[in-house]
């Protein structure tokens, strides 16, 4: 009988970022999202753990954080911080 091969290999650099204690994390998206960020949370990471809800579309997550990526003096009031090499966001507002 043939094996069967339930799993894709997938074959990817290491990574030059690294998250750290000092790093600040905002986890969007799915229950897997939810779950991820209440996980490290829990390691005492500094995290803003999935305040949109739940969202699968990637197109509804663009339409909720678009104003905070134009006004970024909005973001103070939800503790966005900026992400690496990502959109504007300001603390300094």
């Amino acid at each position: 009988m043939k094996e069967i091969k339930l799993s894709t290999e997938v074959d990817l650099e290491v990574s030059d970022w690294k998250i750290d204690h000092q790093s600040k994390i905002l986890t969007l998206g799915s229950c897997f999202a939810e779950v991820l960020g209440s996980q490290l949370g829990n390691y005492k990471f500094d995290v803003l753990n999935n305040p949109l809800g739940t969202i699968f579309n990637p197109l509804t997550i663009l339409w909720n954080i678009l104003p905070f990526m134009l006004f970024p003096c909005v973001s103070n009031h939800l503790r966005v911080c900026k992400l690496p090499d990502g959109p504007p966001f300001s603390e300094d507002c």
